[in-house]
């Protein structure tokens, strides 16, 4: 995900959205993104952000986990070819040589 912040429409005014958390003021779109991720959130639900590149997924992310305490947001890059199972766990290579297997950052 980008990080731009971007997403067109209006900045939200000082104060309009308090509970947004602290961090660059957000556009309409963006604001009204975050209010159903925390709905979604609220129900138990997980939430996948797809969007083009430098919209602002990872600068949502980051202040959703500001908002809720999770600390460090992370993103995770599916690719067309990306096995389901790589979603789960990476391939790492230790130390030594060897080939294993890793949880990704959706379990840690």
């Amino acid at each position: 995900g980008g990080g731009g912040g971007g997403g067109g429409g209006v900045p939200q005014q000082e104060g309009d959205c308090a509970w947004h958390g602290a961090g660059p003021p957000l556009v309409a779109s963006q604001a009204a993104a975050l209010d159903s991720i925390c709905a979604e959130h609220a129900l138990g639900h997980d939430v996948c952000l797809l969007a083009p590149k430098g919209v602002g997924k990872t600068s949502l992310a980051r202040r959703f986990a500001q908002l809720f305490g999770y600390g460090e947001a992370y993103s995770v890059f599916c690719h067309a070819d990306l096995p389901a199972h790589e979603l789960l766990q990476r391939r790492a290579t230790t130390p030594d040589g060897a080939t294993e297997w890793r949880d990704s950052p959706l379990l840690l």
